[in-house]
């Protein structure tokens, strides 16, 4: 459907599709290349743990790490919360909202 949806945007070169696992994808990209990033992939703990130390160096210093499932409860056991909790300890990000199952952090 993504494809699909921006298959003129593809085709212009504004925009390229990576298919692969979002921790694999980070590689493809220089250390704070983005202004943001907007993480929805697996929500299991270790899964989003991993994206956001896989995603960090890639968002320039005043940028931000958001996504999606923030407070919700399912079948991952909390997964987006414990670890997006853990790393706003350990990391030097300011949090900036939880709001609507949506995180907002500010890279410092």
């Amino acid at each position: 459907n993504v494809v699909r949806m921006l298959a003129s945007e593809i085709s212009s070169g504004q925009v390229i599709v990576h298919r692969m696992l979002s921790h694999g994808a980070a590689p493809l990209f220089e250390d704070e290349f983005f202004d943001w990033a907007y993480l929805d992939a697996s929500h299991y703990y270790e899964d989003v743990k991993t994206d956001l130390q896989a995603w960090f160096p890639k968002v320039k210093r005043g940028g931000f790490i958001t996504g999606d499932d923030y407070g919700r409860h399912g079948f991952w056991d909390d997964g987006v919360t414990r670890a997006v909790d853990e790393f706003v300890r350990n990391s030097p990000v300011e949090p900036i909202s939880f709001r609507n199952h949506q995180f907002i952090l500010r890279k410092l």
